[in-house]
């Protein structure tokens, strides 16, 4: 059974986490991109402990609401591991 998708409110900081199952890639990356497939954000994970990767994106109180899809790219040598993740952003009101 699928995860219900989280929502939160446009103009809040949202804290992405992936946990590895290796503490030693070559590098962690993450695409996020709007409901019209907009990119919004890119760039390296942050690496917090151990296997523990994050990233902080700020949305805007003007975007689009809907879907957003994030997309992690673990990198280990020649091997690339790619996981998405999706969550909802809603105008406040």
């Amino acid at each position: 059974m699928a995860k219900p998708t989280q929502t939160f409110l446009l103009g809040t900081a949202l804290k992405i986490t992936s946990i590895l199952s290796s503490d030693s890639p070559s590098s962690v990356s993450i695409k996020i991109v709007d409901p019209s497939f907009a990119e919004k954000a890119s760039g390296s994970m942050t690496r917090e402990a151990g296997d523990v990767y994050t990233y902080t994106y700020q949305s805007i109180s003007t975007d689009l609401g809907g879907l957003y899809t994030a997309t992690i790219s673990v990198v280990y040598g020649s091997y690339t591991s790619v996981a998405q993740s999706s969550f909802m952003f809603a105008k406040q009101t």
